[in-house]
């Protein structure tokens, strides 16, 4: 199953706000954790026995998912880019950017180690890095 295939499919069988809190969770934490939270599992198994081409692992999923839930767009990857998700007390910032941006830094190119949250590699959204750049400039 193509990635345009599985994303109509699931969203479709989840509803388009479960969708949309599914691909934000993945986004947001999921690529870090390197796995799915219970709700997510539970979400995908009857998905998986309605669709019996679909594979649900993570690892596939993941690669399948790598989309903007606000936007729309693909995800990047940003080779050089560093994690910026240790940013402490809840800002300006931290609010304009779970509204407006929040896959700015979505999660590492590279999957499988869990605590290394500084090294370079990761994935991001064009569309919510030209956002925090114009938020950013009106300040």
């Amino acid at each position: 199953m193509e990635a345009n295939e599985f994303r109509t499919a699931f969203a479709m069988f989840a509803g388009a706000d479960r969708y949309q809190q599914f691909v934000r969770a993945l986004n947001g934490e999921g690529r870090w954790r390197c796995r799915f939270l219970f709700w997510q599992e539970e979400l995908l198994a009857p998905f998986a026995a309605s669709h019996p081409s679909a594979v649900v692992e993570f690892e596939r999923v993941e690669q399948l998912l790598r989309v903007c839930e606000l936007h729309g767009a693909e995800l990047v990857p940003d080779p050089e880019g560093l994690s910026q998700r240790c940013r402490g007390a809840v800002t300006e910032y931290t609010r304009a950017q779970g509204e407006r941006f929040p896959n700015s830094d979505c999660g590492p190119l590279i999957i499988g180690r869990r605590f290394d949250n500084f090294r370079r590699g990761l994935w991001f959204c064009p569309v919510c890095r030209a956002a925090e750049t114009e938020w950013a400039a009106g300040l």
